[in-house]
């Protein structure tokens, strides 16, 4: 990091932090076929539990459009690691045993990425930019 590097605004390093981790959790999960929001997806169905369409979307919807969840969706039910309710559209949507596993398999390479990621970093330094990036998001959406 250059002298310059530090007066860069914070707009600046959150794009590039953003753009970085998409680069190494593109790559780690290349080999499963999955992108970020996939590994998203199936991170709340497993944190959270099975759920609506509605809700996934909610959450997911900073990230992907309705078409976008929907064919990540259909994807990881063709992997089998998805329950879907056929009877409803866009009803409820939950993990299977094999979507466990998955999940479970996935979410060691991300912890790595995230040990890697917060290598130096204190947890009290790491948990002041989480309160400030909420602090700072409820100042612009109020």
């Amino acid at each position: 990091m250059t002298a310059n590097d530090r007066d860069l605004p914070i707009g600046y390093w959150l794009k590039h932090v953003d753009e970085t981790i998409t680069a190494h959790l593109g790559r780690v999960l290349e080999d499963e076929g999955l992108t970020r929001f996939h590994w998203q997806v199936l991170n709340l169905l497993r944190t959270e539990g099975a759920t609506g369409w509605g809700e996934l979307f909610a959450v997911m919807r900073t990230f992907v459009d309705e078409a976008g969840l929907d064919g990540i969706l259909d994807d990881l039910a063709g992997r089998g690691w998805l329950a879907l309710d056929p009877e409803a559209e866009r009803a409820g949507v939950g993990l299977t045993k094999e979507g466990e596993r998955a999940h479970q398999r996935v979410s060691a390479m991300i912890a790595a990425i995230r040990r890697r990621a917060i290598d130096g970093i204190s947890r009290d330094d790491y948990l002041l930019v989480v309160r400030t990036l909420q602090r700072m998001a409820a100042n612009l959406a109020a």
